[in-house]
């Protein structure tokens, strides 16, 4: 009885010990070229649907590598091709976002001139001529 206990705790404690990168949660592990699987899938999809062209094959390869980097770089986060479980969530939320609202962190919003004597948004009128 003792050794069939033993067993399986060994057994148990093996299997909560594997991870399957084919059953690993999306963000629940460092990303990096090597790695697949499907979080790598989601990965990819969410990359795309955030405007960085990058196919869904769930192998982080050197393509999907410089489609990080280029997120990386946008997101004025640390440049090293290596999605970390923070920056998958920042892909998932900025795939979310249409694409009509979405705006790169370095751009500044255009600046509204305003009139010097009446300080609203639309020039004055123009004098009719004589």
């Amino acid at each position: 009885m003792r050794r069939t206990l033993a067993v399986l705790a060994a057994v148990a404690l093996s299997l909560t010990i594997t991870v399957d990168a084919f059953g690993a949660g999306y963000a629940t592990r460092t990303l990096k070229q090597g790695s697949s699987g499907s979080d790598v899938r989601a990965l990819q999809r969410y990359l795309d649907q955030a405007g960085y062209n990058t196919s869904a094959d769930g192998q982080f390869g050197p393509a999907t590598r410089r489609s990080v980097m280029s997120f990386e770089s946008a997101e004025q986060r640390t440049v090293n091709g290596a999605a970390s479980r923070g920056e998958q969530r920042m892909v998932q939320a900025r795939a979310q976002v249409p694409p009509a609202v979405r705006t790169s962190p370095r751009r500044r919003p255009p600046r509204v001139r305003t009139s010097a004597a009446t300080g609203s948004p639309w020039p004055p009128h123009p004098r009719p001529r004589r």
